[in-house]
């Protein structure tokens, strides 16, 4: 079974710059996101995305990179992701966003 990737902000956002295709997933609550959005972000909170997980799975192998702001819910997100058959999930495991 394929599993998801941990990596750092700093290796995410080296993967997002090489990689135009990248999907960014930021599964914090809409409040979270409009209060901090992170940009290029699909807002999916991470209650929405558990119930729509296999209605429909296209493009298994897409690069997503899954966000949140501590890693926690990321990590969830992207264990449920690859139990669909995404192959190529990446875990932030901080925040993409800039504090301050």
């Amino acid at each position: 079974m394929t599993t998801y990737i941990t990596i750092d902000s700093n290796e995410a956002l080296a993967l997002i710059a090489h990689n135009a295709d990248v999907m960014i997933i930021d599964v914090r609550t809409r409040d979270e996101f409009a209060e901090a959005p992170l940009p290029y972000a699909l807002n999916l909170p991470l209650y929405e995305m558990l119930e729509l997980l296999g209605n429909d799975t296209p493009q298994l192998n897409r690069a997503i990179v899954v966000h949140c702001e501590s890693g926690r819910r990321s990590q969830i997100a992207a264990q449920a992701l690859t139990y669909v058959g995404y192959t190529n999930v990446y875990a932030v495991s901080g925040s993409l966003l800039i504090p301050g």
